[in-house]
């Protein structure tokens, strides 16, 4: 693939990277509009970008609208016009093979059709003669987004649909860190600053090879669709910029500790659904608390100062026993206020420590790991779509609804009842000693409350 990468200078590859980093850093609608109408013209040259998400199938789906244009806002558009449109796009997506298209000239004239709701949009999408589209399937959101950019100069050039697609995670972890509008269904509370990494010295060798074999690396990212190809594509290429034997990814809300995760390794029996919750779970929540801490920037651990993460434990398994020999631990994050959860990448390595350039490097392929991982199916002992915490808020069950005077211990509690777990490893996991968890679960008249929740919980997820 001929990306536009290796051509360009030393210089200029460090501001692309810089610009790219940034990304971490959005927090907000004006941000976001800054960093797309600032250095992103540079390379992808726009005056509307639109990005929408949902059920495509079902014409489900919501958007937002960034442009510089007077009256091209989210808050002023006209449904009736969008969506159609936006079901077109997507349409055409699935048929170009999940691949970057561009429509140009006459041809976009489908896109709009003359409406009697005329509406600022409309009018301005009418005066864009080019328009390229690109996507994401986010399997952990259980929705697909597309995102599509809009202008009225030249044409889209091939070398542009490859930028697309290198940069579109960047784009996709961007807009999904920003806080919904008020006409957005949404479920949590303002979006963590993420930090940006400004440090160049993460940029490709200069070699121009080197670049070349890094641009192809990350951009495989978009091709993955099974735990075996994101397994190949990490301890394959990805090897070459972070070498590890470990990774695991965890998300969820690690407030309540109701967190999953995946453990991603070619060590023997190191594998998620090996995993033990009892020892894993308390180990990540650690993890996000000292990312937190850190100002949700990579952060290292190394030698006896990662003994904390696995404590002795009664229930040994192979992944406990493999992450003890790894005393080099690196971490970083993303919140993700479209799937209301905290995301937290760790890797986990026996050799030398993690250098300040890995953390820097860390922080520039996160994007493209996070975009991997969400392409991915679901485990069967993973619960798909709608955090729990939220289908437990959102029961329409008066009777069960923590209204009811559950606290957040108690729905802790609930949840891992209804993954099987046993007294002694609910205990673990929360870290609390099983006569307090047995307290907490015989409170009147909680273990009436517990079964119906339960059955509410296990019903909507499919869990049995």
């Amino acid at each position: 693939m001929d990306i536009f990468l290796p051509h360009i200078s030393l210089e200029s590859l460090h501001h692309y990277i810089r610009t790219m980093t940034r990304s971490m850093a959005v927090r907000s609608h004006r941000d976001m509009l800054e960093w797309l109408q600032g250095d992103i013209q540079s390379y992808l040259p726009h005056q509307i970008m639109i990005a929408a998400w949902g059920d495509f199938e079902t014409g489900t789906v919501q958007h937002d609208i960034l442009s510089r244009l007077v009256g091209v806002r989210s808050n002023n558009s006209n449904h009736i016009t969008i969506t159609p449109m936006l079901l077109k796009l997507f349409k055409r997506w699935v048929e170009f093979g999940h691949r970057p298209y561009a429509i140009h000239g006459d041809e976009s004239s489908f896109l709009i059709p003359d409406s009697g709701r005329e509406c600022k949009i409309s009018e301005a999408l009418r005066n864009m003669r080019c328009v390229m589209v690109h996507g994401i399937y986010d399997e952990r959101g259980c929705h697909d987004c597309v995102y599509a950019i809009f202008r009225n100069i030249v044409p889209f050039s091939l070398q542009e649909h490859d930028t697309m697609a290198l940069m579109l995670p960047y784009v996709d972890t961007a807009l999904r860190q920003v806080e919904h509008l008020p006409h957005q269904v949404r479920g949590a509370s303002v979006a963590n600053i993420v930090s940006e990494s400004t440090d160049s010295s993460v940029a490709p060798g200069n070699d121009l090879t080197d670049r070349d074999h890094y641009i192809r690396t990350m951009t495989r990212s978009m091709a993955v669709r099974s735990h075996r190809d994101v397994l190949e594509w990490l301890q394959g290429d990805i090897q070459s910029y972070l070498p590890h034997q470990i990774m695991i990814a965890a998300w969820g809300d690690f407030e309540t500790g109701i967190v999953q995760h995946d453990i991603l390794s070619r060590l023997a029996g190191v594998r998620s659904n090996n995993s033990n919750h009892t020892t894993i779970t308390p180990m990540l929540l650690k993890l996000f608390k000292r990312w937190v801490e850190f100002g949700h920037r990579p952060y290292a651990i190394h030698g006896d100062e990662s003994s904390f993460l696995i404590t002795d434990s009664g229930r040994e398994c192979k992944i406990s026993e493999a992450l003890r020999n790894m005393p080099c631990v690196m971490v970083h994050g993303i919140y993700d206020e479209r799937g209301c959860h905290d995301c937290v990448y760790a890797i986990f390595r026996n050799i030398e420590p993690f250098s300040l350039q890995e953390h820097d490097t860390m922080a520039l392929m996160l994007p493209y790991v996070d975009t991997a991982l969400r392409q991915v199916e679901h485990l069967p002992h993973q619960v798909r779509g709608v955090p729990v915490a939220n289908i437990v808020s959102e029961s329409t069950d008066s009777s069960v609804a923590p209204g009811n005077d559950l606290t957040d211990r108690e729905v802790q509690v609930l949840y891992w009842v209804t993954q099987g777990k046993t007294n002694y490893e609910i205990g673990s996991i929360l870290e609390i000693s099983e006569l307090n968890f047995r307290h907490t679960a015989s409170l009147p008249p909680l273990p009436t409350k517990l079964m119906k929740m339960a059955k509410t919980i296990q019903n909507m997820t499919g869990y049995r």
